[in-house]
């Protein structure tokens, strides 16, 4: 269950990277930019098991 939230997570972000480029002709904003690398910092040091396990500041980036 565990690996299947981690995919789960990991296409989001590849989606949040995507529309982001697709929106900013094929840049990704300092800002967004940021924001993901800061995800990846707190996923490092905290153990994720639902979205609800996320800051509010990243729920950004897995919102629909």
């Amino acid at each position: 269950m565990k690996r299947e939230f981690e995919k789960f997570l990991g296409q989001k972000i590849l989606e949040y990277q995507s529309n982001l480029k697709r929106k900013n002709n094929g840049i990704i904003p300092k800002l967004n930019s940021d924001l993901i690398l800061g995800f990846y910092a707190y996923s490092l040091n905290h153990f994720i098991e639902t979205l609800e396990d996320i800051p509010n500041k990243y729920q950004e980036i897995f919102a629909d």
